[in-house]
């Protein structure tokens, strides 16, 4: 995709973080940005998974070069 001129970001958590930062720039491409979750999300509740995404979308469309777009966070959180 970001050869295709299409803003990409990794998205890995803390325990992938080395691994996909290497992947990336094996590939040539460690120029593309890397948003690192906690290692910890596969215990936490839905409440606290929604809670986590309606801080991080904010900053994912920055990271994507997006960020006047204006996503409905309540509606897209809730399908």
């Amino acid at each position: 995709m970001a050869d295709a001129g299409l803003p990409v970001v990794l998205i890995v958590t803390e325990r992938f973080e080395s691994l996909g930062r290497s992947i990336l720039k094996s590939k040539g491409r460690g120029d593309v940005p890397v948003y690192v979750l906690p290692s910890d999300i596969e215990t936490r509740s839905e409440d606290e998974l929604r809670e986590l995404a309606a801080e991080t979308l904010p900053e994912l469309i920055e990271l994507l070069g997006s960020a006047q777009l204006d996503l409905p966070i309540g509606e897209a959180l809730s399908d």
